[in-house]
This record gives C-alpha cells, structure tokens and sequence, in this order.
C-alpha cells in the first residue's frame, strides 16, 4: 500500500517521530515551527496525507482536494492542525494516535467490501 502523500509527489512525514522529539523537549525555531504548520495545514501532508491511499478522498476539481470524505477524519485532521499551529505537541500527538486509528478502521471497512 501507498501513502496518500506518496501518490501527490510528496516524500512522507514521520509525525510520530518528530512529536515524540518535541515532546521530549526538542527545541525548534520558528521558522521550523511554520514549516511544521504548512506541512499540517495541507492535506497532502498532513497526518491525514501520511494515511493509506485508499482511503476515499475529494477529487482534485473538489475545494480541498485530498481532503478525506469521513467526517470524523476530517474533523481530526483539522484539529491536528490546529494542535501544530498552537505548539500543543503532546495533544497533537494525542490526535495522530486517533487519526491512525480512525484509518485504521477505514481501511478495514474497505477491505471487507
């Protein structure tokens, strides 16, 4: 299986990796702070982006293309993104964990179809 952000060109982000550094007292400038935030707020990169590609999508005409179709998703990947935004890392971390399972369930859903 692809990740969602692999098959839009984009390398994968280890959130998991980089939110477990940061809870851990990594120091980040603020410029990395931002760039942190960009890769949250597009949905291609996003924690939601770095989930399977099979999860069903907005198409590339839609208004936020990659966005995902589930409305519970959704609504995780919006707050992840805003935990990113506040520097909540321990709380974004939180939501990843829900994010991954959320897809997790998902995918199981698709497979049995």
């Amino acid at each position: 299986m692809k990740l969602y952000c692999e098959t839009r060109g984009e390398k994968p982000f280890d959130w998991n990796a980089e939110l477990d550094a940061l809870i851990a007292g990594k120091a980040i400038s603020h410029k990395e702070s931002d760039s942190l935030f960009i890769l949250s707020s597009q949905w291609t990169t996003c924690a939601c982006g770095n989930q399977c590609d099979i999860l069903p999508r907005r198409g590339l005409n839609e208004r936020y293309p990659g966005e995902p179709r589930d409305p519970e998703l959704f609504a995780l990947g919006s707050e992840f993104n805003d935990y990113i935004e506040g520097e909540e890392w321990a709380e974004a971390k939180e939501c990843l964990r829900k994010i991954e399972a959320r897809s997790a369930f998902l995918i199981s859903q698709l497979n049995e179809k």
